[in-house]
């Protein structure tokens, strides 16, 4: 198992994002991505450079739903959905000067890109 960060809220806790399969843990979201690792075990396959240790993607808190809650929340408008490329995913974060969520919605442009621009304006 793994350890919760300390927290407040529920969802408070390390989550990583990467591509490999192999790893202990890990459940494939999409081809190419993974979420959950053994993080001991990527370890000692990083040290037999096995896997890329800048191929983790960590965050830190997480949204999550029951069965059909997301699926309400993305028809009532609370949330956007955008399709994305692993290579999108997975790019390094220090690569963007911005948050993804805002390159993401900058990207898709339209009605997307003005509401980027109006929760930026309020941040």
């Amino acid at each position: 198992g793994h350890r919760s960060l300390e927290g407040r809220g529920p969802n408070r806790e390390l989550h990583v994002v990467h591509p490999y399969a192999c790893v202990s843990g890990a459940e494939q979201v999409m081809d190419g991505v993974c979420v959950g690792a053994d993080l001991r075990q990527a370890s000692v396959l990083g040290e037999k450079r096995v896997v890329n240790p800048k191929a983790f993607k960590f965050f830190y808190s997480a949204s999550c739903w029951g069965p059909g809650e997301l699926e309400r929340e993305l028809e009532d408008g609370q949330w956007v959905a955008a399709a994305c490329s692993k290579e999108l995913v997975l790019k390094e974060s220090s690569y963007w000067e911005k948050p993804l969520w805002q390159v993401v919605l900058e990207v898709m442009g339209g009605k997307h890109g003005l509401l980027c621009r109006e929760l930026c304006d309020e941040l």
